[in-house]
């Protein structure tokens, strides 16, 4: 089914509509993006892997995001002089199809990208109850993987309840933006909530 999915939609229609003619350009594209998600889009390398023009990149990405294969989430900032104002994340809004595009099944715990398919999941759960995540991270590189401001919450999304602690990000974000609660997600652990030096930490299923 999914083979029908991206033959049909990615190889043909999506091709037909933009007016391209090299399928393996708009195959490299769409593969390297599922290779990328939870990481800054960077355009020129994007540009370099498919063939196309840097231009031409941002405009296929949009129009994949307006076709709801992809989305993009743009940086949370107050300050431009320390923190990252432009460059967009990029998730897959199915990740059964981005696991068929990178040909790869497995389960969580026996891949290579397990902590960025935990975000993707996090990120299609957030947006299933109409939340509009962004990310955080600073010039310096420190990060925090979704900042919802309607709720005044940081997510951080782990694989294991041990990484669920006070770290140089978690520390900056809550001295820059005290109002907000960090609460962390993990995967395996023990299965109860806890709290440590005002962070709560949750089961990733609570989302």
């Amino acid at each position: 089914m999914l083979k029908g999915i991206y033959s049909t939609f990615f190889l043909r229609e999506v091709r037909d509509y933009l007016g391209l003619i090299e399928d393996y350009k708009l195959h490299n594209l769409i593969k390297v993006s599922a290779l990328s998600i939870g990481n800054l889009i960077d355009y020129n390398e994007l540009s370099k892997e498919s063939g196309y023009s840097f231009l031409s990149v941002k405009k296929y990405l949009n129009f994949l995001e307006k076709t709801y294969i992809i989305s993009l989430i743009t940086p949370f900032f107050k300050n431009r002089k320390k923190e990252i104002t432009k460059n967009p994340k990029l998730y897959f809004i199915d990740t059964g199809l981005r696991n068929y595009i990178v040909e790869d099944f497995r389960k969580l715990n026996e891949r290579p990208d397990t902590s960025f398919l935990l975000e993707n999941i996090i990120f299609t759960n957030l947006r299933k109850k109409d939340y509009k995540p962004h990310y955080w991270r600073t010039k310096t590189k420190k990060e925090i993987d979704f900042i919802i401001p309607q709720e005044k919450i940081a997510l951080e999304v782990k694989n294991n309840m041990e990484k669920c602690k006070e770290n140089p990000s978690t520390k900056r974000f809550k001295e820059d933006y005290p109002e907000y609660n960090i609460l962390f997600l993990y995967l395996k652990g023990f299965n109860k909530n806890t709290f440590l030096k005002n962070i709560k930490r949750f089961p990733l299923f609570v989302i």
